[in-house]
């Protein structure tokens, strides 16, 4: 609209207006908010911002935290040559708002004003009156404009006096054709009512009796309150959630939205735009009867750009970043190559089955087809020449690609082909043959379950390849209620007795590790090197087995953090916890411990986060607290939810001193898994496997589980040797028997393979 005709340019006296944190995240639970937006619902969020909103609601609270006249508060002063207007029939137009810089989370400290001037004001005749204003949000010791509201209210019944028109209304009308996303917004009889407690005590949206008067029937939403939760639905849909990743937002109010009334926003990319941004135009409708357009935009960002505009029960625009790309994807989306969808069945859990056509994936069909060629990662070198050994009997074709020195491609089947697309035909593959052959436990994945996948696929080119121990280990957390028990290794000798007994993942004890590698107490002694290559070490004995792996405090700031998440992932870790203890750090059943302030744990968490993100790994992150000890229960959840919002994937709360305590941290954090440290004499009472499941527990670790029993034993064995002159061993074990815990046949398989013969005799 113009700014032309009576009242234009009239400027209001400015009005100052402030805000709490409190009221911020009021604000982000009336407009529907979830979980997954933490970062507008929790303060100590280490994302924690306002969404940006909220301005939309200062001129209806301005200062007061209390609740207002609301007739009261609209009388403002006369605009000229403009009749005096009746606030008590009064409706939201449409409202448009630029959003210019972020908004602090208070107000405090600062004095913030609404300084408003009048666009126009329009006579719509017998219907009523628009008159149309633009807001700024400004610092006022500073001039600086945070936000720019331009809206327009409606004075029912209030026309015929005499002025100007106006423009007419622009609309943006949606394609014909099915819409690229829908969202739905939910409201209940009580929305308004929590809704109105952000400040705007308009009567008409919380009794009957006003709306009555006005023709609706009864109690309406407020217009803001649905242009609020469609800003929120777009920001969550192609922006991410980011809040500046929304730039500008706007809708026209067609029609009312009775509380209880279903919002449905329909969006269309429909192309076309300059500088940079892509059109999309919308429509929608509230469930019911109301019919809009919404039109949104997505502006550029150096590396990830798309525009989009949504649609709902109202005439809307919005800019908005979609940090996603054209849509939200897996870097493992597949390309169809033929039209057949059919189901992919792996009977073996621990391999995902993969090729150009086919994949793999929960509640996914994958689109069948016969490629001759695949990528297959190589865990090691003996692995690599293994491969190459087993290629010169068997018809695979093996050529260096470059995609990486430890990446292979391998052709197998009925249709082989080299990488120049020559053709050729092998003979048949003889299963049975390649059964007899012995190999270490990381080939028989890569090899046998490769066949077994390529034969039981009707020999069209399966590739199934073992999953990662990290991955692996995430399934097994998403396992319903299942409990994964660890006991706890500190050696590659304690680690081999637990993998010979079976358990399907082990916890690698810095106390453990402290003692037996460095022979002192955990006193924060052993450091990233130390605990590193302990974890190496032992991960790999059997690379199928998911390793936990204590990483005490990251080993400093967010930059040793980063290593240390490195150097674990690299190393076939598939779990770290990282506590809130300071670098003097102590065994956490010790007593005298310290902890750093929240913000620095929540750092070191971040890092460890981003570190996993920026490497591609699997690796899960435990966020431990120390503080119970110190600081008591409600401070240990708070980090633990701070840790949650920052990217850990699992909760630990260290040195719980009692089973309803246990119990209470479980329920507290719920859905969020929760680990319980099971230190036999320690500060937590003896708690069993099945009693920890019935708790709740997503996993138990035993970390003395070893180490107790061998200081025992070794003890009792040097005592006899040094007062008897001899030792005895209880066991009877030879050293054959020893060397066969420590992985004997396999290695003996290893060289047999590779067509050694230093052990052909036995040993």
């Amino acid at each position: 609209m113009s700014n032309a005709g009576p009242g234009a340019g009239f400027e209001y006296p400015a009005v100052e207006v402030s805000w709490l944190k409190r009221d911020v995240l009021l604000f982000a639970t009336s407009i529907g908010c979830t979980v997954d937006e933490l970062q507008f619902l929790y303060e100590l969020h280490p994302k924690f911002a306002v969404f940006p909103t909220y301005p939309i609601l200062l001129p209806f609270k301005t200062t007061s935290p209390e609740v207002i006249d609301f007739y009261a508060s609209q009388s403002q002063t006369p605009i000229p040559g403009i009749p005096k207007m009746d606030a008590r029939r009064v409706l939201d137009g449409q409202r448009a708002m630029t959003f210019l810089k972020p908004l602090p989370p208070t107000s405090a400290g600062k004095k913030f004003e609404i300084r408003a001037k009048v666009l126009g004001v329009y006579d719509k005749g017998k219907a009523g009156t628009v008159v149309e204003t633009q807001q700024d949000l400004v610092d006022a010791g500073t001039g600086e404009v945070y936000t720019r509201a331009v809206g327009s209210g409606f004075y029912v019944g209030q026309g015929n006096w005499g002025g100007p028109k106006g423009p007419a209304t622009v609309n943006f009308p949606p394609p014909d054709r099915a819409p690229d996303a829908v969202l739905e917004h939910q409201t209940t009889p009580e929305s308004a009512h929590l809704y109105r407690l952000n400040g705007d005590y308009n009567p008409l949206h919380a009794t009957p009796e006003p709306g009555q008067k006005m023709g609706f029937g009864g109690a309406i939403m407020h217009g803001l309150s649905s242009w609020n939760f469609t800003a929120r639905d777009i920001l969550k849909e192609f922006g991410g959630s980011q809040p500046e990743n929304l730039r500008e937002f706007q809708a026209r109010f067609a029609s009312p939205v009775k509380p209880g009334d279903k919002l449905v926003t329909k969006a269309w990319r429909v192309g076309g735009g300059k500088d940079g941004f892509e059109e999309v135009s919308c429509g929608g409708q509230d469930g019911k009867r109301s019919k809009a357009i919404i039109m949104m935009l997505a502006s550029k960002q150096e590396k990830l750009q798309n525009k989009y505009s949504t649609g709902l029960s109202a005439d809307t625009a919005v800019e908005v970043l979609n940090p996603f790309g054209a849509r939200p994807h897996s870097s493992t989306d597949q390309i169809p190559t033929s039209k057949e969808a059919v189901p992919v069945d792996v009977a073996d859990p621990s391999v995902s089955t993969m090729d150009l056509g086919r994949s793999k994936f929960p509640r996914r069909e994958a689109v069948h087809s016969k490629p001759s060629i695949f990528f297959l990662q190589i865990f090691s070198d003996k692995a690599f020449m293994l491969m190459l050994n087993v290629a010169k009997t068997f018809p695979l074709m093996i050529s260096d690609q470059p995609r990486g020195s430890s990446d292979l491609m391998l052709s197998i089947g009925p249709r082989v082909c080299t990488p120049a697309s020559v053709p050729l035909i092998p003979a048949p593959i003889n299963i049975s043959i390649l059964k007899s052959i012995r190999f270490n436990s990381l080939t028989t994945y890569l090899l046998l379950t490769m066949i077994n996948g390529y034969l039981s696929n009707g020999g069209d080119g399966a590739l199934a390849v073992p999953i990662s121990a990290a991955k692996k280990l995430r399934s097994m957390l998403e396992a319903g209620d299942d409990i994964i028990f660890c006991p706890g290794v500190y050696d590659g000798f304690s680690a081999r007795i637990a993998l010979s007994v079976g358990f399907d993942a082990i916890y690698m004890t810095g106390a453990g590790t402290s003692a037996s590698r460095l022979g002192h107490a955990d006193l924060g002694i052993a450091n990233l090197n130390d605990m590193s290559q302990n974890a190496e070490m032992i991960a790999n004995l059997d690379p199928t087995v998911p390793l936990i792996a204590d990483a005490d405090t990251g080993y400093g700031g967010p930059i040793m953090v980063t290593r240390t998440v490195q150097q674990y992932s690299r190393n076939g870790v598939a779990a770290l916890h990282i506590e809130d203890q300071v670098q003097t750090k102590r065994c956490g059943h010790l007593q005298g411990k310290q902890v750093v302030d929240v913000p620095i744990f929540i750092s070191r968490i971040r890092a460890a986060y981003s570190a996993r993100r920026a490497i591609g790994s699997d690796i899960v992150i435990i966020a431990r607290t120390d503080s119970l000890q110190s600081h008591g229960y409600n401070e240990a959840l708070l980090r633990l939810r701070a840790a949650q919002a920052a990217g850990a994937d699992v909760a630990f709360l260290e040195g719980l001193t009692s089973k309803d305590e246990c119990r209470q941290v479980v329920k507290d954090m719920a859905p969020f898994p929760v680990l319980l440290n099971m230190v036999e004499y320690g500060a937590t009472p003896s708690i069993s496997v099945s009693e920890a499941k019935e708790m709740g527990f997503k996993i138990i670790i035993f970390p003395f589980a070893g180490l107790a029993p061998a200081y025992g034993a070794i003890r009792t064995a040097y005592e006899r040797l040094k007062n008897e002159g001899g030792t005895g061993p209880e066991s009877k074990m030879t050293p054959k028997q020893l060397f066969e815990v420590s992985g004997l046949k396999d290695s003996l398989a290893i060289d047999a393979a590779a067509g050694g013969n230093a052990f052909v005799g036995g040993v």
